[in-house]
């Protein structure tokens, strides 16, 4: 037998693990709900509204493979037997003291017809991300031109998607091939978060549908009070039942995650909303996330690249901004191409990328006469020029940038400053 699971401090199945009929995608956005409540049996499953087999799988030689989050492949014989139920099944009065008290004992022994056995034989971190649209032959199989080719297409495919706006449409996918890279003396290298401003509805639609139609994971979160106040975004640890409790924010290294602000309406946050969106503005600003031992919190790295879809300017502190200007009601095309832009897009996250030395001259003095016309230029704005210049790069499958595309970084960026 094997399962896919998302390795946490507790084991859980992997929520992701469904099929489709139509798509090898699976199509994935939020809906209000219980998070994978079962019967009263919590499936550990972190996203809301998630449904799908869960497993508890026995590691015992190779557990120092994991890590929090991590996606995992796992080999093992599944084990479904019914006795394996009589300790959840168990009266109160029935419960042997020394193993624990009965919520504890309940937790760690849902029914096998719930939550199977997976005792493990081996297991495999998946690299890339489990990235299954990663081209079998590696990113650097592509050639030049059709990493160019794939650019226009896609580029072209999301700016359907938010109404014929290229230039949103360009920032877009720079989010998508975004990743952290580097954790040098506490700064977090390509940690970006876009917020696109001037969404409706119909906008953050069609953009969620084509980011799930392109990326292998990627989920809608809606903002509104009411789902702020019943969800939890971080994991939370029950010292009754001695386990930690699934939150949103649980997930694995690229993640695409969907803020829909346009669901906010007048009301009071409770406790539970205002620690969530403290939650999310720790992890889009140090690309952490708080776990919850309620005595202490333990921050957990995390690679989340966070787009925030909303009317006005988002309350949360992300990295970029812009002005979403629709020239034509938004669409999904209707492309037999998917495979191949997902391919692409899985390319170059995954390119290896260097700066070289003749470059990095000349882009040190181009932006000395930055500086020189114009004071406000500041030491961050070359960091975060140098952070989009890398993933242009990338999107043009550029393993080093050219001077050419650190020309069009500057004008995406005064374009994008012009808007705003």
């Amino acid at each position: 037998a094997t399962a896919a699971a998302a390795a946490g401090l507790v084991g859980a199945a992997d929520p992701a693990a469904q099929s489709s009929t139509t798509d090898p995608k699976r199509a994935r956005v939020g809906q209000p709900g219980p998070a994978g409540a079962s019967d009263g049996v919590n499936l550990q499953f972190p996203l809301p509204g998630e449904v799908g087999a869960a497993v508890m799988v026995k590691v015992y030689n190779d557990e120092s493979l994991l890590k929090v989050n991590d996606i995992a492949e796992f080999v093992g014989v599944l084990v479904v037997d019914p006795l394996l139920s009589e300790a959840y099944d168990a009266a109160p009065e029935e419960h042997n003291p020394l193993t624990g008290f009965p919520e504890e004992v309940r937790a760690h022994a849902p029914p096998p017809s719930l939550v199977a056995r997976l005792h493990c034989v081996a297991l495999r971190p998946l690299q890339h991300a489990g990235n299954p649209a990663l081209p079998p032959a590696g990113p650097t199989s592509l050639t030049g031109a059709d990493f160019m080719a794939l650019r226009e297409q896609t580029v072209a495919y999301l700016a359907a998607a938010l109404g014929g706006d290229r230039l949103a449409a360009e920032h877009v996918l720079l989010h998508l091939v975004a990743n952290v890279f580097g954790r040098p003396e506490g700064l977090v290298l390509g940690n970006t978060s876009l917020n696109l401003t001037g969404m409706n509805n119909n906008l953050v639609d069609c953009l969620a549908e084509a980011i799930t139609n392109l990326m292998p994971k990627a989920f809608l979160l809606p903002m509104s009070l009411e789902f702020l106040n019943t969800h939890k975004a971080v994991p939370k640890k029950n010292h009754v039942t001695n386990r930690l409790e699934a939150g949103m924010l649980q997930l694995s290294a690229g993640t695409q995650l969907m803020l829909d602000e346009t669901k906010l309406q007048p009301g009071q946050l409770l406790q539970d909303g205002v620690a969530n969106v403290q939650a999310f503005a720790v992890m889009i600003s140090r690309a952490v996330v708080p776990f919850d031992y309620q005595f202490s919190q333990i921050e957990i790295p995390v690679d989340i690249p966070t787009l925030v879809l909303s009317e006005g300017k988002t309350m949360l502190p992300v990295s970029k901004r812009l002005r979403v200007q629709p020239q034509q009601l938004p669409t999904v095309p209707a492309t037999g191409n998917l495979h191949a832009l997902r391919a692409y897009l899985a390319a170059a996250r995954e390119l290896p990328f260097e700066m070289n030395a003749e470059i990095c001259e000349a882009i040190q003095q181009d932006f000395v006469q930055m500086r020189q016309a114009n004071k406000e230029v500041q030491a961050d704005t070359l960091h975060a020029l140098l952070v989009d210049c890398r993933f242009h790069a990338l999107t043009k499958g550029e393993q080093t940038p050219s001077m050419a595309t650190w020309t069009e970084v500057r004008s995406v960026a005064e374009q994008r400053t012009t808007r705003a």
